[in-house]
């Protein structure tokens, strides 16, 4: 800006900054927002993050989380591929394909059988594992920065049953609390090399990575634990370290998913090739927002409901 532009002596004043010469007033802009925290507070603007790269501590962490994301594309490949593959075992047409399959009152008896008998093996688990009766779910995790590793791999074995039984769960909650497990557990031992804030990114980079090999883009679980915690470190450093996990999760799944039975979906690139936009669409998709949210609060209601009764 000019030295004479009102704009720039605000802007100066804003920042604490004395007016001067043009090129002494960059040069104070610059520190400010490079190294004056003490600035950015005073005044509630956001300062450039510090070269957080050329810091030991933080490609350690790039490593570890890199490691785990990895680690969980594997598991997800092997737990979306049990979960999808046992229904059809037991299902009469062995496929979704057919109508009989859907159909309202056109199951078969022995369904009541195999849904009863996963019911009764979660809780023979549940039992002789001294499961406790409730854990914290997956946004109670994401705001404490812990999961409890003694009771990740059961949580994984019983929704991994639950779903293999047909129970309607998604697999979020299980590969998410094995994420966060597995880098609580990892964390927690790498003391000499982790600090507070960086064991806390590692936990939410262990379920970032679940997410990242769930979901058709793995930056949308980067965003969603954005949307519901808060992480530590610089907003720039956090962003880099939760996308590592979900990115390495996310190739390593989506590798893995061609040599086995279970193909990703590709209605979202034929969409992507033949949708035309039109105008009203946008007034579509708010009034089904609306809809979604109303029936997601009866839902809640509904569940609450059942669970006092039941």
């Amino acid at each position: 800006f000019g030295r004479e532009s009102s704009f720039a002596r605000t802007f100066t004043d804003a920042l604490g900054l004395n007016y001067d010469s043009e090129e002494a007033w960059t040069r104070r802009l610059m520190e400010a927002y490079a190294f004056g925290e003490e600035v950015s507070q005073r005044n509630g603007d956001v300062p450039l993050p510090k070269g957080f790269a050329r810091e030991r501590r933080f490609w350690t962490l790039i490593f570890m989380v890199s490691a785990i994301g990895a680690f969980m594309g594997l598991v997800a490949v092997g737990f979306m591929n049990a979960v999808d593959k046992i229904p059809e075992l037991w299902l009469n047409n062995h496929d979704y394909e057919e109508v009989e399959d859907c159909e309202f009152n056109a199951g078969k008896p022995y369904w009541m059988a195999v849904t009863t008998g996963g019911g009764l093996l979660v809780g023979l688990i549940r039992w002789m594992t001294e499961y406790p009766d409730s854990v914290p779910g997956i946004f109670r995790d994401i705001n404490d920065y812990h999961v409890e590793p003694k009771w990740s791999p059961i949580t994984f074995l019983v929704s991994a049953v639950s779903l293999s039984c047909g129970a309607s769960l998604g697999p979020e909650q299980a590969l998410g609390n094995l994420g966060g497990g597995l880098a609580t557990f990892v964390s927690e031992r790498a003391t000499t090399l982790l600090d507070g804030d960086d064991k806390k990114l590692m936990v939410l980079s262990g379920m970032s990575g679940a997410l990242g090999a769930l979901f058709p883009t793995p930056l949308l679980g980067v965003l969603m634990i954005y949307e519901l915690g808060n992480p530590p470190r610089d907003y720039m450093e956090g962003i880099l370290v939760l996308s590592s996990s979900a990115l390495c999760a996310f190739v390593v799944y989506y590798f893995l998913l061609g040599y086995t039975d279970v193909h990703y979906y590709s209605t979202s690139y034929l969409l992507s090739y033949s949708w035309t936009f039109d105008l009203y669409q946008c007034g579509a998709a708010f009034l089904i927002g609306i809809v979604s949210g109303i029936i997601g609060l009866t839902a809640i209601i509904v569940i609450g409901i059942c669970r006092q009764i039941f």
